[in-house]
């Protein structure tokens, strides 16, 4: 009896085991394991430029109005990433016009050799209409290259383009490569008048 009593204080007096923090392995909970387990390796997150990229491809690839499209078109152009310009040179030839003007807005942004060709295939191709041709004719003097003005100066005096074409190309050589007017030569100075002869002396 006396002994039982004993075993019955012994376990008042010993305090309970908390409960575990959380469910798991008793191992877990082993005050002998390491608290300080090295976390896994988290999965490589993407730059942050190749994820405005595919945002902005997944809006245009997104069906809505063709408003709502061209504006996410143009914001193609407010990226800065040239990898978005053979996307637009896809959407230039868009059944909608609205898309296509948005699209040469948006290569136009871009002064590189690769948005200059666009620009100037845009002009060459026969799908495109003639305001989207007139838009890229404008565009190409942000190039402000030799090639560009060449381009420029072949449509300008070509034969197989519309005259409103023509006039565009014009139109865009004096906007982006305008010659100043040579100052006018200044008169020469009038030569000074000539000392008389000394008149021959009499005898």
């Amino acid at each position: 009896m006396l002994t039982a009593l004993l075993a019955l204080s012994l376990a008042a007096a010993t305090p309970p085991k908390p409960p575990p923090a959380s469910l798991g392995s008793p191992k877990q909970e082993d005050p002998a394991a390491p608290k300080n387990c090295p976390a896994p390796p988290a999965a490589p997150r993407c730059p942050d430029a190749d994820t405005a990229l595919a945002r902005a491809l997944a809006w245009v690839a997104e069906p809505a109005p063709e408003e709502i499209r061209a504006i996410a078109v143009e914001d193609l152009g407010l990226l800065g990433d040239a990898r978005v310009l053979n996307t637009l040179a896809l959407l230039i030839l868009d059944p909608s016009p609205t898309v296509q003007l948005a699209s040469v807005r948006a290569v136009r942004t871009y002064p590189v050799a690769r948005a200059e060709e666009i620009l100037a295939n845009v002009v060459r191709h026969p799908y495109p209409g003639e305001p989207v041709k007139l838009l890229a004719l404008e565009s190409l003097a942000f190039q402000r290259t030799r090639s560009a003005k060449a381009f420029l100066e072949h449509v300008a005096g070509g034969t197989q383009f519309t005259p409103r074409l023509q006039a565009a190309a014009k139109a865009a050589l004096q906007r982006g490569w305008s010659v100043a007017t040579p100052a006018p030569t200044p008169a020469p100075a009038p030569a000074p008048p000539k000392a008389p002869a000394p008149s021959p002396a009499k005898p």
